[in-house]
């Protein structure tokens, strides 16, 4: 996909999650960008339990696509995470409603002849397999995933880094990255303070957090 290409399709409606650790208008924000979740090569037929922006989703692939939906059954708030993937769709472990990869229900077993609602339907969020990561927005109208040309040139290696969490809040990782890579130039470009070096060096200590 292009850069800043429109979607196809609009991202679906998703409120503001409850205890989000997030001020509404910065959530309101940070939602309309797509970001890695998941590495590509963890994402199988096996359903995966991921958070972006305080909203649990459940990402899985089929054997024609990866599918990235809110971690929950409508019917009775099952984490979908939980369930497993069969025929290109995904079962709830619960009363085993299916789900296909748009999103509706496609099948209730205790009442196989019904007539299913379309309001029956999994939250599906669209999806970029990029870069050997698998990117999602929950809002986001355009395709904004950063450009990395040097994946394609053939004089690069293709490493993707492994995962790690720092044990504190995410807006305070927000916080934290914003001082990293910000302040040092507001420093060197305003004050005039030239030993100020651009990417300070970091070492990353690991802690217990009580």
């Amino acid at each position: 996909m292009d850069q800043q290409q429109t979607l196809k399709k609009s991202p679906p409606k998703t409120p503001y999650p409850r205890d989000c650790t997030f001020s509404k208008e910065d959530w309101t924000t940070l939602s309309t960008y797509w970001y890695p979740i998941a590495q590509a090569a963890e994402v199988n037929e096996k359903p995966l339990s991921v958070k972006l922006l305080d909203v649990n989703l459940v990402v899985y692939r089929t054997k024609k696509q990866v599918v990235v939906a809110r971690d929950l059954c409508v019917h009775r708030g099952t984490p979908l995470s939980m369930g497993w993937v069969e025929e290109e769709e995904i079962v709830c472990p619960y009363h085993g409603f299916r789900y296909n990869t748009e999103g509706a229900c496609t099948s209730i077993p205790a009442h196989p002849d019904a007539n299913i609602s379309p309001r029956l339907c999994m939250t599906v969020y669209p999806v970029i397999e990029q870069f050997g990561l698998i990117w999602t927005s929950l809002t986001g109208e355009m395709d904004n995933i950063p450009q990395f040309q040097a994946w394609d040139d053939p004089d690069f290696q293709q490493i993707v880094c492994p995962s790690f969490d720092i044990g504190v809040r995410q807006v305070d990782r927000w916080k934290a990255f914003w001082m990293l890579h910000i302040l040092p130039g507001f420093i060197r470009i305003h004050l005039a303070i030239e030993t100020m070096p651009l990417f300070p060096d970091i070492r990353l200590i690991k802690q217990t957090m009580v």
